[in-house]
């Protein structure tokens, strides 16, 4: 092939080579100008999404600022109430404390006014004992040639009077005509009452009566001398709150008679001669507490067995001290119920 027709030859490939690739950088061109605005509406796409959330996360970053602040509000309303709680917390238990001390005074003093209200004797009562012992003397001995013996006999009288029992019938008719009562009813009721406020029960042991009878006597009676010696029945001396030795005597021993304990008045005397009374009862032990007793005193009038000394002054614990022991029993008479 001459050299003019190579040049042809050459050109028409050329041309047909240029035009393949040309086609080729076409498609790709459209190919490359497709996917670019494919990749351009994503991007705007993912722009938009951008956006949107950046707005979404600005938003709950604000709650979440507005939540901060609420929960640091809140937190410092939690420790002002705390605190206001633990105040008012210390504040009702003070509270509380007073109201139980309020409540206990509040007892004692009901008690208080219980007892005081059941220890009046009052005017028509305590003009029968004055009349008794008109009768009778101030100590029971007035007409008598054995003063010792009834002095502890009247003693037992005036006990077993307070207890429900007439006495001296003469006198008691003219009480009941003039007051309309009988003095022994009358005087009974207030040593029941007694009774029921010392709290001594049905089940309780001869040691327990024993023991709430000599607490309750111990608290509210106390020892007086007395210029002349008059003997009182035990509403007398509950109503006046003190007596000396033989008006403690006749009062105990008519509470224990009231609780089923039997009791006499018991007439002592020491070694300087002077007098002491004291209440006998007649029961064979107490169990825990020492004491000073008598195994058998069927000779001055009391029943057979052991009959123990019981100091009206001295609380349980006390009964077996050496100053009971210095006494000499000298003459006693039983309480009758």
């Amino acid at each position: 092939m001459d050299k003019p027709k190579k040049v042809i030859v050459g050109l028409v490939i050329f041309i047909v080579l240029e035009s393949v690739l040309g086609i080729f950088f076409v498609i790709g061109y459209f190919d490359l100008i497709s996917s670019y605005e494919k990749t351009a509406e994503e991007l705007s796409g993912l722009q938009d999404l951008y956006h949107e959330v950046e707005e979404n996360y600005t938003s709950l970053k604000d709650s979440h600022r507005s939540l901060e602040k609420e929960y640091e509000d809140l937190m410092e309303r939690h420790t002002t109430l705390k605190e206001t709680y633990e105040g008012l917390d210390e504040n009702f238990t003070s509270l509380k404390g007073r109201y139980i001390e309020l409540g206990g005074n509040w007892s004692r003093l009901e008690r208080t006014r219980m007892v005081e209200e059941a220890l009046r004797v009052g005017n028509s009562l305590q003009s029968y004992y004055d009349l008794v012992r008109q009768e009778k003397g101030l100590d029971g001995t007035k007409g008598s040639w054995s003063p010792d013996q009834a002095q502890v006999e009247f003693a037992a009288n005036l006990a077993s009077h307070d207890l429900g029992n007439p006495y001296l019938p003469a006198i008691e008719t003219e009480f009941e005509n003039t007051v309309g009562q009988r003095s022994y009813d009358m005087a009974n009721i207030k040593i029941e009452e007694i009774i029921s406020l010392i709290g001594v029960s049905q089940g309780d042991s001869g040691v327990d009566k024993i023991r709430k009878i000599l607490n309750f006597t111990n608290q509210y009676i106390h020892y007086e001398y007395e210029v002349s010696n008059v003997y009182r029945a035990p509403v007398e001396t509950l109503g006046l709150r003190s007596g000396d030795c033989d008006d403690y005597t006749i009062l105990v021993a008519a509470f224990f008679e009231a609780v089923g304990i039997d009791s006499a008045i018991g007439s002592f005397k020491n070694a300087t001669e002077a007098y002491h009374y004291m209440v006998l009862i007649h029961l064979q032990d107490l169990p825990g507490y020492q004491y000073r007793s008598f195994s058998d005193l069927t000779s001055i009038g009391l029943e057979k067995g052991r009959w123990i000394v019981i100091e009206p002054q001295y609380l349980i614990e006390n009964q077996g001290n050496d100053w009971v022991k210095q006494w000499t029993l000298a003459t006693a008479a039983p309480v009758e119920e």
